[in-house]
């Protein structure tokens, strides 16, 4: 691979003095492998996969050995992509391939593989305690009750420092609250309620940084956002309309402001 052997290239050159095969390491230790891709993967598809861990990462995509290496920045976070994409349909056949293959670098230890698994309970232990719906079937099973009732929802996500959430208000029942992860998005029912065409997902906005990470999260395991209504955008069309205001010049005004003045019209 022309552009890995580059990188690591640059890394010994630049860290001679600087213990740069022990930087090598790090880099290898944090490093899931993607080998056997179909021909039609590119490297924008890699990164779209990846998507799923919310850590900056790096793609190093070889064309012509149908491969690539998926850097990230700390053990813990490759170790965790790794879990996802291995498990089946971590990798959907129609779009990588029917021998694709995923695989640490530095393989998995017995430790590794208890302490990630350590880590994973008491991170249910703490949405639990915040009220998430955390069991997959539940959840299954809520989301299937909303699209057979084509039921508009309110929705609204929240970025949080380790997670995605989504709270989801279904008229007058109580708000149900989701933990967006590829288990959730894939096993949990939330990747074909929000890729769902029969029922009407409004949002207060969609073009800010929390929706777009739990966006990409569902587009990363093929379900494509459907059916979204923005309320900020909304908004501004009627301005538009009755005003002549620039979609692109006028700022998005907050939900109470929208409200108040669409009451007066």
């Amino acid at each position: 691979m022309r552009e890995e052997r580059f990188f690591f290239c640059f890394c010994v050159r630049n860290f001679t003095g600087y213990r740069p095969l022990a930087w090598c390491d790090r880099l290898q230790a944090c490093d899931v492998f993607l080998s056997n891709l179909a021909s039609t993967v590119r490297k924008v598809d890699i990164y779209e996969l990846a998507a799923q861990q919310e850590s900056p990462k790096r793609v190093l995509f070889s064309y012509s050995d149908r491969s690539a290496h998926v850097l990230l920045p700390t053990r813990a976070s490759a170790v965790v992509l790794y879990r996802c994409l291995s498990e089946k349909g971590g990798l959907p056949e129609g779009q990588f391939g029917p021998e694709a293959k995923v695989s640490l670098v530095q393989e998995l230890k017995g430790d590794e593989i208890y302490e990630s698994a350590l880590k994973y309970e008491r991170h249910l232990d703490r949405l639990k305690e915040d009220n998430y719906v955390v069991d997959q079937e539940l959840s299954t099973s809520l989301v299937d009750r909303i699209i057979r009732a084509k039921c508009p929802i309110v929705v609204d996500f929240h970025l949080h420092p380790h997670h995605t959430s989504l709270e989801v208000f279904p008229c007058r029942y109580p708000a149900l609250k989701f933990n967006v992860s590829y288990e959730s998005v894939t096993k949990g029912g939330l990747g074909e309620l929000i890729s769902s065409p029969e029922v009407v997902k409004v949002a207060a906005r969609i073009d800010i940084a929390n929706v777009y990470s739990a966006l990409r999260s569902c587009s990363a395991a093929n379900f494509r956002p459907r059916n979204f209504f923005d309320v900020s955008t909304a908004f501004r069309l009627l301005d538009l309309w009755q005003y002549g205001q620039s979609l692109y010049q006028t700022t998005s005004p907050s939900l109470k402001v929208i409200v108040c003045t669409v009451r007066n019209y």
